[in-house]
């Protein structure tokens, strides 16, 4: 029973994380900045482009009265009046005062957006290879009689996508994560400025968007679980196979360990071709 429990338990959100030095711990410090300027530039950028917006309007009525300036000759003190107005507002300046801001928090973003993906990227490589060594030492100093129970494929099969499905996690997963927890705390903040009330009509909805991906993300890691659990056990099938094709060709076994394979694995087309041309008679 506590070797069920040990197997079904799952590690806790900083329990990834405990085999990472203090370089790791920078990089992973430097990433998170870098993910949260990220997002967070996006509210800076809808404000800018807010700002161009007004001015495009502003350059339209300026035209617009340019026009009626020249047309209407007989109200002359009016047109005076909306001449010196203008004279000392320029939208077109102000258009490429925003162009320019807009293309600094471009590369500024990218700059950010590039700075969090190699820090995240370079720690989860270095934390996934100590997990690694871990794991393959802790499988060499078992009993023997574990390894009765266990097999060989499958050890290589979870040694080898288990822990590449961790590393995703630690690496791209904690980037969108923050990318997007930034801007979307960032938005919400620029939204309540500029127009409280409308924004208080979608925050109402949010608490069925949160409930909706909740329930989405534990259907996902659910069929997660049964594809990791389902192709370790094909990729054994696989391995023992391929050891003993001799064996399988001479007592004309192809067809059943055809079969046995599609029982764990029936989705994956590539492998299941390769294997039928290997067991197929020529």
């Amino acid at each position: 029973m506590n070797n069920k429990n040990n197997k079904d338990r799952r590690l806790g959100l900083f329990e990834i994380y405990q085999y990472a030095d203090k370089w790791d711990i920078l990089l992973m410090i430097i990433g998170t900045i870098a993910a949260i300027i990220t997002g967070a530039s996006y509210s800076l950028y809808l404000f800018v482009y807010k700002q161009m917006a007004d001015h495009l309007v502003d350059e339209g009525k300026l035209n617009t009265n340019t026009t009626i300036m020249n047309v209407s000759i007989n109200n002359s003190d009016e047109c005076h009046v909306i001449s010196t107005v203008n004279s000392s507002y320029s939208p077109y300046n102000a258009i490429i005062k925003n162009t320019k801001w807009i293309l600094l928090i471009g590369f500024l973003n990218i700059f950010f957006c590039w700075l969090a993906w190699t820090s995240w990227t370079m720690t989860a490589e270095r934390q996934i290879r100590r997990i690694r060594y871990e794991v393959f030492r802790n499988i060499l100093y078992q009993e023997i009689g574990w390894f009765d129970r266990q097999s060989a494929g499958e050890l290589s099969s979870r040694l080898i996508m288990n822990l590449d499905k961790m590393k995703d996690g630690i690496n791209s997963k904690i980037i969108e994560l923050l990318t997007l927890s930034a801007e979307t705390i960032s938005i919400l903040i620029y939204a309540f400025v500029t127009g409280w009330k409308l924004t208080l009509v979608y925050v109402a909805v949010i608490p069925f968007i949160i409930l909706l991906f909740y329930l989405t993300s534990k259907v996902t890691m659910r069929f997660i679980s049964k594809e990791m659990e389902a192709y370790g056990h094909a990729a054994s099938i696989i391995q023992e196979v391929l050891q003993n094709i001799r064996l399988v060709t001479s007592f004309h076994g192809q067809e059943k360990e055809k079969e046995r394979y599609m029982n764990y694995s029936k989705g994956d087309s590539t492998v299941y071709t390769t294997l039928y041309t290997l067991l197929s008679p020529n």
